[in-house]
């Protein structure tokens, strides 16, 4: 453990200690910190805010919301309207010396007086009035820049960072942002172009491994855990950190200590707070994306893309496929990172009332069967992993959905129902 109480993050500490120092001697500079939900990036910016303010810098700290990413400058009002608040008159004249006033326009003030402009030239104008409000600050002492979840940020917020990223040589100001790894929108391009900026200082946070785990459980449960259940939670969770905590928490109110006999109840427990979170994170994606997670949740791991693809009644041709190969190939990618923790919890909180009627559910060796499949029997002997050590797990969903032939069967099953006809012969 480092100081802090931050587990395995001592290199990401250290790049922040040198950040702030070069920013104390007057040479600004950048830190990016990227990384799956739940890994750290929040509470290594929070490390980062105290060690600043330990050292006599000025913070200012905003955060990016999934549901303000319409409001303009909103990330902006987070950083500034603290600053200006709570300074006396003397201090706000000072901030707001030059062309920093035209950066009032951003916070609501319409008296910052901007020049008459309409578009990108009004926005540039206000972007820059908030570039020369962060250099006013900084004639007072050093300051630290902090945005986290910048991948929620809204689009005018984004263009004053990326403005202030570019800008802060000779300048004693440190930028710390983070964002998630992988998650799309509209701000993409101005994320890539800050990875750029920081260049070596760009930080990918890692999941704990199995000797953080065991200590996390340590401070958590006040005794060390068996090696057997301590292996099992690494597992269960892939060194996530949220989805360890969420886990803990689950154990203690079951009641579960960590012994030998719990080892086995760990894979089968599924947090609500994390079947919540990962419903969150696949609705944000889209229909397509809540029908994909059912299918993967079914099939399990070392599901191939286009299985589960098929299983969610995609029409696995070349146009579609490339129309949704980032949507497949980051819901696959999520799947394998969050461990069966999540997957648990996906199989618990969704369901498959919204699947289309008459959709396939097995794949074939090449393309996917019509609509119509004939058999069940068929699709399992010419799938394409039939001959792959998970043979057993696709031949199992067959016999379940088989079985299921019955509505109140197929409930409770928790399978999709193929529209197809079932053939009874013995698999």
């Amino acid at each position: 453990m480092v100081p802090g109480g931050l587990l395995e993050r001592k290199s990401e500490l250290a790049r922040v200690d040198r950040l702030l120092t070069t920013a104390r001697t007057g040479r600004g500079g950048v830190v990016v910190i990227t990384g799956p939900a739940g890994i750290g990036k929040t509470a290594l910016l929070t490390e980062a805010e105290e060690r600043a303010g330990r050292a006599g810098m000025r913070v200012l700290a905003g955060r990016g919301g999934e549901l303000e990413g319409g409001f303009s400058f909103g990330v902006a009002r987070q950083l500034f309207e603290p600053l200006l608040t709570g300074a006396a008159p003397a201090d706000e004249a000072a901030l707001l010396a030059g062309a920093a006033r035209r950066g009032l326009i951003a916070l609501g003030d319409e008296t910052g007086a901007a020049p008459s402009a309409a578009g990108n030239e009004r926005l540039f104008t206000v972007v820059h009035g908030l570039y020369w409000l962060v250099v006013n600050a900084s004639g007072a002492g050093p300051v630290l820049v902090v945005v986290d979840d910048l991948h929620w940020a809204d689009q005018a917020s984004l263009r004053f960072v990326l403005y202030l990223a570019g800008r802060l040589a000779g300048l004693p100001v440190a930028l710390a942002l983070s964002w998630r790894a992988a998650e799309t929108g509209d701000g993409m391009s101005p994320l890539s172009r800050l990875e750029q900026i920081a260049a070596d200082g760009v930080v990918s946070l890692t999941p704990l491994s199995r000797s953080g785990v065991q200590t996390l459980l340590i401070q958590e449960f006040g005794t060390a855990p068996a090696e057997r259940f301590a292996e099992a939670c690494h597992a269960v969770t892939g060194g996530n950190a949220f989805l360890l905590r969420e886990m803990i928490q689950q154990l203690r109110a079951d009641g579960i200590g960590p012994d030998e006999e719990a080892a086995a109840q760990v894979a089968a427990l599924g947090p609500r707070s994390v079947a919540r979170a990962v419903a969150l994170r696949v609705a944000r994606l889209g229909p397509a994306a809540g029908e994909l997670a059912r299918a993967a949740a079914v099939l399990g791991d070392g599901a191939q893309l286009r299985h589960a693809a098929v299983l969610a009644g995609w029409a696995w041709r070349t146009p579609r496929r490339r129309q949704t190969g980032w949507l497949g190939s980051e819901c696959s990618n999520r799947a394998r990172r969050c461990g069966s923790c999540t997957r648990s919890c996906a199989r618990r909180y969704t369901t498959t009332s919204r699947r289309p009627a008459g959709a396939c559910v097995t794949p074939r060796r090449r393309g996917c069967w019509p609509p119509r499949a004939r058999t069940l029997t068929r699709c399992a002997r010419t799938c394409s992993c039939a001959s792959r050590p998970d043979r057993p797990r696709w031949w199992s969903v067959c016999r379940r959905l088989r079985r299921g032939r019955s509505g109140v069967e197929r409930r409770k099953a928790r399978l999709p129902i193929c529209g197809g006809r079932w053939r009874r012969r013995p698999m």
